[in-house]
């Protein structure tokens, strides 16, 4: 067996290897150690397994120093990456064997492109890391303030370029000012990551503080820039909540954090130049408002002096004429008072007389006319004959005399008729209370005094069985034209006859609920049928009370039973019901309890909206003309009432008003006299008109809703929704 010794079997490695291996080789692997020493530079390579960070191989290498001298600048200037560890290389080795060193690789040269592509692989990887994490773009989102005038740099405070930074700053031609503070961190090194980590850490402590955070170096070797490729510090960029501008002043490649900055630029100075061109664009957007703001003005004042010229050559002939016009109505009204006077008091005068006769109705005098008797005991009536005693002694009221009794023995029944007498404390309607009140003591008081004057309708006698003011006055209603001659067509046409008759009846119909007067009315028609001219009468005296707007017995829903019973009555023509039925129609919408319908209206500055969009407790609606002169008493009411506009100023209640024409020039012109916390509209498309889908017979008009826009009250007056919103306590709420 031959034997070898450890040199002699060294020496035949050398050799084999020398004679099988004598070729070069490109060999890629990754740096693990890197040690320079007397102008050579010793390295480790290594490769690690795909699928962990495992070792499967791993050889030692040297660069001489002649080659060591050309490969490393060379590699640095191309990559502009320093030659340490922790990269991959594609290097052109030849393999040898020492007897005292071993096996090592001999680098005669490298190919810096496949380090690039290394490097730029590693920073996509971070990228595609961030992007997937939904955090690569978060700093580019956030807003740049108007005005970055505080700035936190990081930097180290010997690099050259943050003296340019802060000198282009200080000194920038338009005295902007700014305030720097800086936050010291390496810029080259090992410790790049770590330092500006802890930078950024101390700054979002004082983010308040800060409007925007630079980070900038200059002067350092290219080969520096991998400690910005990092995923720990691209992460901490992209998430920091203020804005990042970064300068590192490498022009060629973008490092990480520059893919996730706000803004990268490629030197400090340029990032002084764009925080100087923000100030200077927030200056001239300044400068130009300012212009805007004085050439508006300076527009505004002559445009208001025209119209004050205008308004003053104009108010003479305006007030000349107002003053000529209103004189004529004066006057006109003045006759129309003189003639309606006369036929006013007579109507109350008969109203009077008929309220009169309710209470003298009630009189306990003339219940004992009728044969009726009071029996008193101790001077209280007796209702009881248990209550009696024998040898009590009771008085006994008769219409003519009294008499006075000593009890024998005791009754078994001693009958007292119920004294019914209407007083206010009786009806739950606060209304009828008032009503019935005033009208006893102006008949007490007249009565006396006054003759009866012309021919009246006879009332039916009510049945003194019917004790309570609700029987009675149900009574009444029912047989208020038991006396009518329904054949006499000519005094029901006489004003003092049959017109005050009608008004009276609605007077009393007024005070009982809706559903039980309609159906009265209803039966009145139905009994009017047989006679053409009482029927005419009646329709006539419906449309002028009930139905028309300037009556100021207005009712729609008695006007509702009246039309319902002339349309199924035979005394009218096709044509004529057509007429009515229309009207039925409209009565029908928006009535009290239902829906109003929706419509569209554009505001002045052109927004289209809608009724059913407008979210708030409680909407009025007011449809009016601009200019009329009932819109503006109307205007001027709504004002000054307190419950309407403490709801206003709740929040709870929304004025609609709504022009409903398309005339936009005449209502903008007439705009200002509405109030700014109203809601303004116009209708545009003409959809109320065209559709029918308010009651515009008279403008302007009011509507009270709820939140869901159910109507509350119907074309009502401003006192009247005054009184609905204090009776229903919603002010105090």
């Amino acid at each position: 067996m031959e034997t070898y010794s450890l040199y002699e079997l060294n020496l035949l490695i050398r050799d084999t290897l020398a004679k099988y291996l004598s070729h070069s080789y490109w060999v890629q692997a990754e740096l693990s150690d890197v040690r320079t020493n007397s102008g050579h530079c010793y390295l480790e390579f290594v490769q690690k397994s795909a699928r962990g960070n495992n070792l499967i191989a791993k050889a030692r290498g040297v660069v001489w120093a002649q080659t060591f001298a050309l490969l490393k600048p060379y590699f640095e200037q191309t990559t502009g990456q320093a030659f340490v560890a922790g990269i991959k290389v594609l290097v052109h080795v030849s393999v040898s064997f020492h007897e005292l060193y071993g096996y090592s690789l001999s680098v005669h040269d490298i190919d810096p492109a496949y380090t690039l592509g290394d490097m730029a692989r590693r920073r996509r990887e971070i990228l595609q890391q961030l992007e997937q994490e939904g955090v690569l773009t978060l700093n580019k989102q956030l807003p740049m303030p108007v005005l970055p005038q505080r700035i936190a740099v990081i930097s180290s405070a010997t690099a050259a370029g943050y003296g340019d930074f802060s000198h282009q700053l200080m000194h920038n031609p338009r005295g902007f000012y700014f305030h720097i503070e800086l936050f010291r961190a390496l810029m080259q090194g090992n410790g790049v990551e770590d330092s500006i980590l802890a930078a950024l850490e101390a700054i979002v402590n004082r983010q308040d503080d800060f409007d925007a955070v630079v980070i900038i170096r200059g002067g350092g070797a290219t080969s520096d820039l991998s400690g910005f490729d990092t995923y720990l510090l691209a992460a901490a960029c992209a998430q920091f909540p203020l804005p990042i501008i970064t300068g590192i002043g490498h022009e060629r490649d973008d490092t990480v954090i520059d893919s996730v900055a706000h803004t990268r630029v490629k030197t400090p100075t340029a990032a002084a130049e764009y925080l100087i061109h923000c100030m200077q664009t927030a200056a001239d957007l300044l400068a130009q408002l300012t212009e805007r703001l004085h050439n508006g003005l300076s527009t505004r004042l002559t445009t208001e002096r025209q119209r004050l010229d205008s308004y003053r050559t104009r108010i003479p002939a305006v007030v000349l004429r107002r003053l000529s016009r209103d004189k004529m109505a004066l006057f006109k009204l003045q006759n129309e008072l003189v003639r309606a006077a006369p036929a006013m008091v007579e109507r109350q005068r008969h109203r009077l007389e008929l309220l009169q006769q309710h209470i003298a109705d009630a009189s306990p005098q003339k219940l004992l006319s009728r044969g009726y008797s009071i029996t008193l005991h101790h001077g209280k009536a007796v209702k009881d004959a248990s209550s009696l005693n024998e040898n009590d002694r009771i008085e006994t009221i008769f219409a003519h005399g009294k008499i006075t009794s000593i009890i024998m023995r005791t009754l078994l029944l001693l009958t007292l008729l119920p004294i019914m007498a209407i007083s206010a404390t009786s009806c739950n309607n606060p209304r009828k209370q008032q009503q019935l009140k005033i009208a006893a003591e102006a008949a007490a008081a007249d009565s006396a005094q006054r003759a009866t004057p012309t021919k009246r309708l006879k009332l039916p006698e009510i049945p003194p069985m019917l004790e309570t003011p609700e029987a009675r006055m149900n009574y009444l209603a029912e047989n208020y034209w038991l006396h009518l001659d329904f054949n006499d067509t000519i005094d029901i046409k006489l004003p003092d006859y049959g017109e005050q008759a009608w008004a009276d009846y609605v007077n009393l119909l007024e005070m009982m609920p809706n559903n039980k007067a309609g159906d009265i009315l209803e039966r009145l028609f139905q009994r009017a049928d047989e006679n053409k001219t009482i029927y005419r009468f009646l329709m006539e005296m419906a449309d002028k009370y009930l139905y028309d707007p300037n009556s100021p017995m207005r009712n729609e829903e008695l006007y509702i039973s009246a039309l319902d019973a002339m349309l199924e009555g035979n005394t009218l023509t096709g044509a004529e019901k057509i007429r009515l039925r229309d009207r039925r129609l409209m009565a029908d919408k928006n009535r009290r309890g239902t829906k109003a319908l929706d419509f569209g209206y554009t505001t002045a500055n052109g927004e289209e909206r809608t009724l059913y969009r407008l979210v708030t407790d409680y909407t009025l609606l007011f449809i009016n003309n601009p200019g009329c002169h009932a819109c503006r008493e109307t205007i001027d009411a709504l004002k000054q009432a307190p419950a309407i506009n403490r709801l206003i100023q709740a929040g709870r209640l929304k004025i609609l008003s709504v022009y409903p024409d398309e005339d936009r020039t005449e209502w903008l012109k007439h705009l200002p006299d509405f109030p700014a916390d109203w809601e303004n509209g116009y209708d545009r498309s003409l959809m109320i008109k065209s559709k029918d889908l308010y009651d515009l017979k008279a403008i302007p008009t009011l509507y009270l809703m709820d939140s869901n826009k159910y109507v509350l009250l119907k074309d009502a007056n401003v006192r009247d929704i005054e009184n609905y919103l204090l009776n229903t306590n919603l002010t105090s709420r």
